[in-house]
């Protein structure tokens, strides 16, 4: 976990990039207003609540990597901040080269007294902002008012960034990073082509890995026909995943899958994926909370009957029944309860 309550801005460049070319500063900005200060602190760490984090990576070697080596310099000498924002910005604008991808002001920072695992860090900050709000201001002199409009970043929605700790440097820093304005392939130039991260190992990157492949799993095991049984299999790993510290396979195949087809499905499945997933591989791990919270977003248990009805299924599948109606001949469920809320 991020806390950014303590952390003090020491220094910021600021470089804009345009359709067709970058506008690169002449010096870096000087931050005397207090304020000024915090509510930049604010805007710069605020959207930080993913706890998924990454290092730098290159297909070769770190030392091959444009952005890591520009950071280990600005971690070795703060004082050359300006000079290697120039150099990122550069790798930005080669990295953007894209019909699809945003203006937008760059913004390179660098940061004292940051927390991380209780471990106090420097960091150094990359942002993009890529919209810009309009603001109305209400003025007066000699008690007559006007209101003009002006155009700017709203503090309240960071666009692109990334924090970079200065820990674990051998293996590529830690590194967390958002990216608020695109989920497209086009805009992941962000992470894949200017950073060049990779996720980190952990057991974050563990159990949404597992989640995925829970999904996989059940999608292969059960007929696509029997809807209900894949939601009610799929809700009983997530139950499983929740209240247990620990995921074990042998746990989870007597907890879960307990019928000794689906036992047997599944130590296949096993064999097959963990040549390419290695936490497969692995007999137990441990669970990673925030993961499952953060998985559970993009998890929909629903059954879609035609445009009339859905049917959101969370609890026990012997409350609900597929039949076929011959008088009508069409499908229905019947669903059983206790109250109507």
């Amino acid at each position: 976990m991020v806390i950014s309550s303590n952390v003090f801005l020491k220094r910021l460049s600021v470089h804009k990039l345009t359709d067709s070319e970058l506008i690169v500063s002449s010096d870096s900005i000087s931050i005397q207003d207090s304020f000024l200060r915090e509510v930049l602190v604010k805007y710069f760490f605020h959207s930080f609540k993913d706890d998924e984090r990454f290092c730098f990576g290159d297909e070769n070697s770190l030392e091959q990597n444009r952005a890591f080596n520009s950071i280990n310099s600005i971690f070795e000498n703060p004082e050359s901040l300006h000079e290697k924002s120039v150099d990122l910005a550069h790798n930005l604008f080669d990295a953007s080269q894209n019909a699809n991808i945003k203006t937008g002001d760059f913004f390179t920072v660098y940061f004292e007294d940051c927390v991380l695992d209780d471990e106090i860090v420097e960091v150094v900050g990359l942002f993009k902002a890529e919209k810009k709000d309009t603001f109305l201001k209400v003025s007066t002199q000699d008690n007559v008012f006007g209101v003009n409009s002006d155009e700017g970043i709203n503090i309240n929605k960071l666009d692109k960034g990334t924090l970079i700790f200065n820990t674990e440097k051998e293996n590529g820093y830690v590194v967390v990073t958002i990216d608020n304005t695109n989920k497209t392939n086009s805009a992941q130039y962000w992470r894949d082509d200017f950073l060049k991260l990779k996720p980190l190992k952990n057991e974050y990157y563990q159990t949404k890995q597992l989640v995925h492949l829970c999904q996989d799993f059940i999608g292969e095991a059960v007929s696509d026909e029997d809807k209900t049984g894949k939601i009610a299999l799929f809700n009983s790993s997530m139950d499983y995943l929740k209240s247990n510290e620990t995921f074990s396979h042998e746990q989870y195949k007597e907890q879960v899958l307990q019928a000794p087809e689906l036992i047997a499905s599944y130590e296949v499945f096993r064999e097959e994926q963990s040549e390419t997933n290695e936490i497969l591989e692995k007999e137990e791990f441990e669970i990673s909370k925030p993961a499952l919270k953060q998985s559970k977003k993009f998890i929909r248990s629903v059954i879609k009957l035609d445009k009339n009805f859905h049917v959101y299924v969370h609890g026990n599948r012997e409350n609900i029944q597929k039949g076929f109606d011959d008088s009508r001949q069409k499908n229905y469920y019947k669903l059983y309860f206790e109250e109507e809320a």
